[in-house]
């Protein structure tokens, strides 16, 4: 009780401080998050919720095994925009695997690769030039758990690694933006 009220006072704050297109990405432990989710729903308004993000974590091994239940894998961060109808906010997009582009096995008259899909053609170099936009899981983003001998690691008890940071960041602010 003594850590929401807290953190109630503080995101209550960051609510006030937050530009009108402002984001806010909020990561707390999984024994708090169902509570964070409520007192963000009060703050923000349950309108202003955008996502709740799954970030994979999963490292099998060690402590963890032993556990007699499922082995925790993910943590979870959640989206609010300060106004649902003005929010920044930018597709980062990834690679798309190889598995997808080798679907692209179809030669048109100019020599150019394609695939049929939805009854349409979709042409690699297309593909290839845009990328594929993330979801809402992200599993390539690794966490201290999964690389604890990381350089930029200063052994801060929730440090986020800086992918995590920076995708976040391209993600919800533009060029010039206070983050």
């Amino acid at each position: 009780d003594s850590f929401i009220a807290m953190i109630y006072e503080r995101l209550k704050l960051m609510h006030d401080l937050l530009a009108e297109d402002g984001n806010i990405y909020v990561h707390c432990d999984w024994r708090v998050n169902s509570h964070i989710r409520l007192v963000l729903d009060e703050i923000f308004g349950e309108e202003n919720f955008q996502r709740e993000i799954i970030w994979d974590v999963t490292v099998l091994s060690g402590y963890k095994t032993i556990a007699n239940n499922w082995i925790r894998g993910h943590d979870t961060i959640l989206f609010y925009s300060k106004n649902k109808d003005r929010f920044a906010f930018n597709k980062v997009y990834q690679p798309h695997t190889e598995a997808y582009l080798s679907g692209f096995n179809k030669v048109d008259e100019d020599g150019r690769k394609y695939m049929v899909a939805h009854k349409s053609k979709r042409y690699l170099d297309e593909a290839v030039a845009k990328g594929k936009p993330y979801g809402d899981v992200w599993g390539d983003v690794p966490s201290f758990q999964q690389i604890p001998t990381a350089g930029e690691r200063v052994n801060y008890p929730t440090q986020k690694t800086e992918a995590l940071l920076e995708r976040i960041i391209r993600a919800s602010s533009n060029e010039g933006d206070l983050v």
